[in-house]
């Protein structure tokens, strides 16, 4: 965007003048500028934006000969435009007010007081629910000329790092993260835009540039590093060492702090490839149609959605994971089966785990929000609600199953009962939004916001107390309390009954019929009443701030309550498929045998009907190690050899297989096309 010069700047308005500003800090961002209850957007922005939020383009008088054009939306409805438009690639500058307009002679004071980018969304409704949100950062360590990739789910703390060979597993990794942004050093983007061409189009990713301080300065990265991961190198995280990462890493934080980012969600640093599991590459999982068909992209046809049954959003994106990195130890294999064998054997508390589960919130993002103290009222309600959940699931499985992994996963669901008996004792079961002074807290929690909404809620109950007895009081039975606009609550006797006044009635108003008076206890009884509410809401802030302090602390609490609840929840998907589905659990081979009996494919199947599909045997040993298949064009060639390198993927994720009876060793690798 070109920026007006500086003797254009002097002819405009103080107000466009300060947008200007706001807008050389924000530079490619889009800018919200709070003005009362709008948040408007000006000039450019303004011109791009407008047809895509469908939003009405008018213009204003900016100070010179000249108009600038803006649009402009509530601001209680403006995250739903800044959500859209940071699905459609842009980034999004916040600049609200940050002085109160009644305290302020002039032009109000405002700052950008929060950046948005497609890759560090956490707002949920900004979030697919399936599927991560990556960003990536790609940088070459000068001394040793190795390449180290960061990558980070800022809505759940996920980060990953280690060292890459070359560009063309970069094209790779990115193909396998389709990340939202890309951070990288300037001198790099143009060769980085020519690399990803494809998956920038494909994938709509932002190019970013890498904070370069950190990369050159020590220090700097030390303190960025240990700020967030505590003292100590990568050697003390599970990704190990890799050359470079702790600048790279340490770049991502400062480019997440530069636009003004909460990073209190990230703990642990992990490997982009995890020990003991399959290098499963781009052309298998496109081949395969794991996770998207070929042909349309779409979700709809792949062995993903066709084995996904399970009901949380937590559960739905490890099962993604699974799917991305199939095991390779045998022991592994089996504890994840055990767990679904014991789940089938108790077919009644399978569908009570799954009545739970479906009414659990995303409480992997959602514990992301307690950490960064971001989570709003409605939020908490919903962790409470899944808390209750877990408790739940937590009686169905306990004493019922034995596998060393459920119980393991149990055991962390009962961590969360002190957070629950906070959010119990704290947080309505439907709160309101912040700003009313009644509508977020339970009753009892804090006696002095009950008695402050006593007040501004039974203001009328007071008065009429205070009416009555000043009556038995005065013995004047018509003495009336009544609201004055220009002087408050008012008692008003008849003057007939003026005899009968006490001497600590003031006088303030003379009527033909009556007198009016104040009373100390009036006065103090008119001012609190006034500001009750007021008092209220600021309280409430108050009393909400420091339950979020309480919260922040214990948000690694629910991070692993979170993944515990992931994993029973694909554990029961297995088993619910198993049931419902006809698969069988694939015995594994450790002499290279491979058998199965009555093998499907798991998506053809389902497309051309269960009584149309015709199984398949297939035998594979030391003794004969290969299958020629020929037949004419659609005679299932393709269908058989996918099938078998499927059923492969869903035995080492240690899910049961479409098939009557199996027998699988362990793959380390999958080719096909």
């Amino acid at each position: 965007m070109q920026l007006p010069d500086q003797n254009e700047l002097d002819a405009m308005t103080p107000m466009i003048r300060q947008y200007y500003e706001l807008k050389k800090q924000a530079q490619d961002a889009i800018v919200f500028f709070r003005m009362g209850d709008f948040y408007e957007i000006f000039g450019e922005d303004a011109l791009e934006v407008s047809p895509k939020l469908e939003i009405a383009l008018t213009s204003r008088e900016r100070g010179d000969k000249n108009k600038i054009p803006f649009c402009g939306v509530p601001h209680h409805a403006a995250k739903n435009y800044w959500l859209k438009l940071l699905k459609l690639g842009y980034k999004v500058a916040i600049a609200d007010q940050v002085e109160d307009p009644k305290e302020v002679k002039g032009l109000v004071r405002r700052e950008i007081t929060q950046f948005f980018t497609p890759g560090t969304i956490c707002d949920l409704d900004g979030l697919e629910q399936q599927q991560p949100n990556y960003l990536i950062s790609v940088c070459e360590d000068p001394k040793n000329r190795q390449w180290c990739i960061v990558v980070m789910e800022v809505s759940t703390g996920e980060v990953r790092c280690s060292n890459y060979q070359d560009e063309e597993q970069l094209v790779e990794l990115v193909a396998k993260f389709r990340p939202k942004e890309i951070l990288a050093r300037k001198f790099y983007h143009e060769d980085l835009g020519h690399l990803l061409a494809a998956q920038i189009q494909e994938f709509n990713i932002n190019i970013e540039q890498m904070p370069e301080a950190p990369l050159r300065n020590e220090l700097i990265q030390n303190e960025l590093f240990s700020d967030v991961f505590g003292h100590g190198g990568l050697d003390s995280h599970p990704c190990g060492k890799v050359i470079g990462g702790k600048s790279v890493v340490a770049a991502s934080i400062q480019y997440l702090k530069e636009l003004k980012q909460q990073v209190s969600q990230f703990n642990s640093i992990r490997p982009i490839v995890e020990q003991n599991t399959m290098n499963l590459d781009e052309t298998a999982r496109r081949d395969l149609e794991i996770f998207e068909t070929t042909r349309r992209r779409q979700m709809e046809g792949s062995l993903y959605k066709e084995v996904n049954c399970t009901l949380t959003a937590m559960g739905s994106r490890l099962l993604r994971s699974y799917l991305s990195h199939p095991l390779l130890d045998y022991n592994l294999i089996r504890q994840r089966q055990d767990s679904v064998a014991e789940i089938l054997k108790h077919p009644d508390t399978l569908n009570d785990l799954r009545s739970s589960l479906k009414n659990i919130s995303d409480l992997e993002r959602l514990a992301t929000r307690v950490a960064n103290k971001m989570i709003s009222p409605r939020e908490l309600a919903q962790i409470n609600h899944t808390l209750t959940q877990t408790a739940q699931i937590t009686k169905h499985l306990d004493g019922t199953v034995k596998a060393d992994l459920l119980v393991s996963q149990l055991a962390q669901l009962t961590n969360s009962k002190t957070i629950k008996d906070l959010l119990n004792s704290a947080i309505l079961e439907q709160p309101n939004k912040l700003g009313n002074g009644h509508e977020v807290f339970c009753r009892n929690y804090d006696p002095k916001l009950d008695e402050i909404n006593d007040l501004a809620q039974n203001g009328s109950d007071k008065v009429a107390e205070y009416e009555a007895m000043l009556r038995a009081e005065t013995e004047i039975a018509s003495l009336k309390i009544k609201a004055h606009k220009t002087f408050g609550l008012l008692i008003e006797v008849t003057k007939s009954n003026l005899a009968k006044v006490p001497d600590y009635f003031v006088r303030r108003q003379t009527m033909v019929n009556n007198e009016r008076f104040i009373t100390e206890e009036l006065i103090e009884l008119n001012e609190a009443l006034i500001s009750a509410k007021e008092h209220a809401v600021v309280y409430e802030h108050e009393l909400y701030v420091k339950l979020l302090d309480q919260l922040a602390p214990l948000a690694a609490i629910l991070q692993l309550t979170a993944q515990a609840v992931a994993v029973i929840d694909v554990f029961q998907s297995f088993a619910w498929k198993a049931e419902n589905h006809a698969y069988c659990r694939p015995q594994t081979s450790r002499t290279n045998q491979l058998q199965l009996k009555g093998s499907r494919h798991p998506v053809v199947e389902r497309f051309v009907g269960s009584h149309k599909f015709i199984p398949n045997d297939i035998t594979i040993s030391q003794d004969k190690p290969h299958l020629l298949i020929t037949g004419p064009n659609m005679a299932g060639k393709s269908t058989i050899m996918r099938q078998l390198a499927l059923t492969s993927i869903l035995h080492q994720i240690g899910s049961y297989v479409p098939a009557t009876e199996a027998k699988l060793p362990i793959f380390d690798r999958v080719f096909t096309r």
